[in-house]
């Protein structure tokens, strides 16, 4: 692909030794992407601080279970891997059972360690229930008290969704017209290229940035700067776009990027009983594709069982791999928890069992993935998403590499994910460690979302890979961990209103200071006044991610 570079705002750097550099010309900065991937890891200050590659290497062996692997990170190859071929049945498991437990049941969960209310169900390795720690019964009650709370407003949300969109389609913001055009039945009809989601509203940007127009001779000559921004920009604007209907995502691929759609797919979820897993594949050409990206949809604004997804901790162990979040298994087609054994059964091959037109995740994906790179035998494929989205994403290769698909996983060139909650626990983290440097994994601010589910020593969910975090100001660094803003310290609450109230007057200068792109909309300021109860509502928004991608650190 040709690039250009565009002009952006220049961001002061805090002096960080782990700050990134924010300078209008690529060619001044100090770290990249390149730089995060390369083969020898990256130094944070070059010949003073650990690589980062050291850094997982010494936390991680610390933490080692050796009942599931190796404590020595060096000979983690050599530990055999346990085939679930020929097994039957997952023998350790924990499911939060928000359908059937009750307040009873919770209270004496909680208080007592009974179980008699179905508050949980646990495999054969933790069938002792009384034995749960009160830290984890805490955790669990509160998880699924959340998931009461959104489940209550479930019609609610959904009908008030409905009307949003309906508005917003009508005529955008504007009261007026909207009015008319209900009138005189100047709506877009459901479904098609003119009728957009609420994600679509809260940011209007379509449009990749100019720096991934043509570019000029003497930038060509900047080896790796310039894909490395184009990627980042295509993956956070594909994962912004795949909350749209096909015909959306199809006229802005085709028409605007000047690329090639291949298709949107509405997957089943045997769970829910119905196609909630959305994700659409594209090639950056029609012939002769060097690039193959595949981008999955976080949870629908509006949607209660998919914001539910998020504080839904339930996990089985898969062996040979780790502990998996059961929730984004099951949004790739993986089974269902109502037969738990089905998990495994699906890692083996597709169910027989599902009519054609139930289609789900992992193997249409596959399928459709190696055909692909079959037509395209330069191409390298790409996995994106945000959210729950990019959950999803951080799974998918996991998969492939645990169903050795040595063909795939050799084309595979890199994940990007973008506020994107844990998928497993330290085994998983150590099964992907020799590919942890192809995760490129974006967080901003407060985002609460790559908090969950929680690692504080409870149930022990990992990230896999390091972390690139933005602040308020847009100004990147990489961590080895997140912060944390999940604890309830007055510090916390304090810092987490002020970043609220800085975020919304920084919204309505927005426009002014880096451009009219750059504007926000006025779904987008409403959301940063929500924030302001709430601050971590808004830090997960696309739009933020959007514009770390473009005004933040140049990598």
């Amino acid at each position: 692909m040709t690039m250009a570079a565009g002009s952006m705002c220049e961001v002061p750097d805090e002096g960080n030794e782990q700050g990134m550099t924010h300078t209008s010309d690529p060619s001044q900065q100090e770290y990249s992407l390149r730089d995060f991937a390369s083969d020898d890891g990256v130094n944070l200050r070059k010949g003073e601080q650990e690589t980062i590659e050291e850094v997982q290497k010494r936390n991680l062996s610390e933490k080692l279970e050796h009942k599931h692997y190796s404590s020595d990170f060096n000979s983690y190859a050599e530990v055999p891997k346990m085939s679930v071929r020929g097994r039957d049945r997952v023998e350790d498991y924990l499911l939060l059972q928000a359908d059937t437990a009750s307040l009873v049941g919770l209270t004496r969960f909680l208080v007592l360690g009974s179980n008699a209310g179905r508050v949980v169900n646990m495999g054969e390795q933790g069938s002792d229930v009384g034995g749960i720690a009160f830290e984890l019964r805490c955790t669990i009650v509160f998880s699924i008290v959340v998931r009461w709370i959104i489940c209550f407003f479930k019609k609610p949300m959904k009908l008030f969704g409905l009307l949003l969109e309906f508005f917003l389609n009508a005529n955008g913001d504007n009261l007026s017209c909207s009015i008319r055009n209900l009138l005189t039945g100047r709506i877009p009809e459901r479904g098609s290229k003119n009728c957009l989601s609420a994600v679509g509203y809260l940011d209007t940007r379509v449009h990749l940035h100019k720096f991934c127009n043509n570019s000029a001779p003497e930038e060509k000559e900047k080896p790796g700067v310039l894909e490395d921004l184009v990627m980042m920009d295509i993956c956070v604007m594909a994962s912004k776009i795949v909350y749209e209907n096909a015909d959306v995502v199809k006229s802005i691929i085709d028409e605007d990027w000047k690329m090639h759609f291949v298709n949107l797919y509405n997957f089943w979820n045997e769970y829910r009983k119905e196609t909630s897993t959305q994700a659409f594949i594209m090639c950056n050409k029609r012939k002769d594709a060097d690039l193959i990206l595949i981008s999955f949809r976080g949870a629908k604004t509006f949607d209660a069982s998919d914001l539910c997804m998020g504080f839904d901790y339930s996990w089985c162990h898969v062996p040979g791999m780790g502990k998996v979040h059961v929730g984004f298994l099951e949004a790739l087609g993986l089974g269902t928890r109502d037969e738990i054994s089905s998990i495994l059964s699906s890692l083996q091959g597709p169910n027989p069992n599902l009519v054609e037109d139930k289609k789900v995740a992992y193997y249409t994906l596959r399928n459709v993935l190696r055909d692909l790179l079959a037509e395209h035998p330069k191409a390298m494929f790409v996995v994106t998403g945000h959210g729950v989205g990019g959950a999803l994403a951080a799974l998918f290769p996991a998969l492939l590499l645990f169903n050795e698909e040595e063909d795939l996983i050799k084309r595979w060139s890199a994940v990007y994910t973008f506020g994107q909650p844990r998928i497993g626990d330290e085994q998983l983290q150590m099964f992907m460690q020799p590919y942890a440097k192809k995760y490129f994994r974006v967080v901003y601010s407060h985002d609460i979302m790559p908090l969950l589910p929680y690692d504080d020593g409870v149930f022990l969910y990992k990230h896999i890979g390091v972390c690139l975090h933005y602040n308020s100001f847009f100004i990147g660094k990489i961590m080895n961990k997140e912060p944390s803003w999940s604890n309830f310290s007055s510090w916390n609450i304090v810092s987490q209103l002020v970043n609220s109230i800085w975020e919304l007057i920084r919204g309505f200068l927005m426009g002014r200071i880096c451009g009219r792109e750059y504007q926000e909309t006025r779904l987008m300021i409403m959301c940063r006044i929500l924030g302001l109860i709430e601050p971590c509502l808004s830090a997960h928004m696309p739009t933020n991610y959007i514009n770390c991608a473009r005004l933040g650190c140049r990598v």
